[in-house]
């Protein structure tokens, strides 16, 4: 089992494939699979029946509208680009909130102080 935690928010997606929408999701969640897998590989891990879990974590509403502002996507792409993401196995979009680091403290396992 290969677990994989991205701070969505520090990795923005690939521009290219963001106006794809679902396909464009679909096929970033395609290659990140196939990076990983050929990742374990050269770790000189078996890849065979190996289930790759992967969380993505961000603050949806500032990366949108980062991304939309930027114009590089829309927003119907930003959300259909996410529900291709999602679309593949064991790959999900978590919203993490507004707050600041939110994404990053998430994947270090720290709560935010409420103040």
């Amino acid at each position: 089992m290969v677990v994989c935690l991205i701070d969505a928010d520090g990795a923005i997606p690939q521009f290219n494939r963001l106006r794809d929408g679902f396909n464009g999701g679909q096929q970033a969640a395609k290659d990140l699979r196939a990076y990983l897998l050929n990742y374990i590989e050269e770790q000189g891990l078996p890849r065979s029946n190996v289930s790759v879990i992967v969380s993505a974590y961000c603050n949806q509403k500032g990366l949108r509208d980062t991304l939309v502002g930027g114009n590089h996507c829309d927003n119907a792409q930003f959300s259909q680009f996410w529900n291709g993401f999602q679309s593949a196995g064991l790959f999900c979009l978590i919203d993490v909130g507004q707050k600041k680091e939110a994404a990053d403290a998430k994947i270090h396992g720290m709560h935010l102080e409420t103040s």
